[in-house]
């Protein structure tokens, strides 16, 4: 319950480093077709995946949905020009954090002075020397990647490696807005550890730990791949799932207090108290558009009810369906 009682290897060490590992990409945006193939040929022995637009409304358009790791923008260009391209990506949350190395003539002063005014992050003079060319690419490639472990480092628990409550408040905020648009269902799991408190004070705070640990592991193995387990604070998790509402969201909730009070590792790790959870499901249509804090809010109302019933059961807003599911019996601590 909000503020009650009281790893995949891990989502930073199986996604995010995976991640971090891959080939990086960048982005070109140049009118001049010849342009392309000379820079890929600069950097070819770079394992660097370059990827073409030849106008700015393309290239936007790239960057929003192929997401590259650089971008390379020439300044002079019909139609929409190098400012007008930078000023569209800096306006967008897509784009925002993508680096840009501006290409300008040698003699274009103000605009160097321009474009780093307007958020980028160097500039090569064309027309360039190779070796300037790799430098200034891999330096703004070995930022970009630095940015991004610092990112996932600042929305990763550590005692978990799940994602965290910061990480969680932004993906349900999207995921809620996609649902008023699109009309897709977000499900939303909430359960935390039945007197945990108790762990705590009777076998001290490293074996409640270890629980808040373990129960990480088994929720990831109980998810969809779809799903978005995160440590919402303390002994309190929760799971964002899109495309479940209704029974699905019983059947899903039931799978996780299923996988977790049945773990035969958790089962004996704590001498004299089983660990058991406490769940509460929600979730959100389009017949049924809610706000972030009211989604939550159901769901934690949902989980003051299986504190009601004894504690170490599920039960579910009663807006969702199947009521066969729903009150199915689970156990009491």
């Amino acid at each position: 319950m909000l503020g009650g009682e009281g790893p995949r290897v891990s989502q930073i060490g199986a996604c995010e480093m995976n991640a971090m590992a891959t080939t990086q990409r960048l982005l070109i945006i140049d009118d001049s077709e010849s342009i392309h193939p000379l820079i890929r040929a600069r950097l070819n022995d770079f394992g660097i995946d370059s990827i073409s637009a030849y106008n700015g409304i393309q290239g936007i358009e790239m960057a929003s949905q192929m997401q590259p790791d650089l971008i390379l923008l020439d300044v002079n260009m019909p139609d929409m020009n190098g400012f007008e391209v930078i000023k569209a990506l800096k306006d967008c949350q897509e784009t925002f954090n993508i680096p840009v190395i501006f290409l300008t003539g040698a003699d274009d002063r103000d605009d160097k002075v321009t474009g780093l005014d307007m958020g980028a992050v160097d500039y090569i003079t064309k027309p360039f020397e190779p070796v300037e060319l790799r430098a200034r690419v891999t330096a703004g490639l070995r930022t970009k990647k630095l940015l991004d472990l610092l990112t996932t480092e600042a929305e990763i628990d550590g005692l978990t490696g799940l994602h965290n409550r910061r990480f969680f408040d932004r993906r349900i905020k999207a995921e809620l807005a996609a649902c008023a648009r699109y009309g897709r269902p977000v499900g939303l799991l909430l359960f935390d550890v039945d007197r945990f408190k108790q762990i705590n004070d009777n076998h001290g705070h490293p074996m409640g730990d270890r629980v808040i640990q373990r129960i990480g592991t088994v929720l990831l193995e109980s998810c969809r791949n779809t799903d978005l387990p995160c440590r919402y604070g303390g002994d309190e998790f929760v799971v964002l799932m899109t495309e479940t509402s209704g029974s699905k969201i019983c059947q899903a909730g039931h799978r996780v207090y299923d996988f977790i009070v049945h773990d035969e590792e958790l089962s004996t790790m704590v001498r004299s108290q089983p660990v058991t959870i406490s769940l509460g499901g929600a979730s959100a249509s389009s017949h049924r558009r809610l706000s972030p804090e009211q989604l939550v809010q159901l769901a934690d109302n949902a989980l003051y009810r299986a504190k009601e019933h004894g504690r170490n059961t599920c039960r579910f807003d009663e807006q969702d369906d199947d009521s066969s599911q729903r009150h199915r019996q689970t156990g009491v601590a």
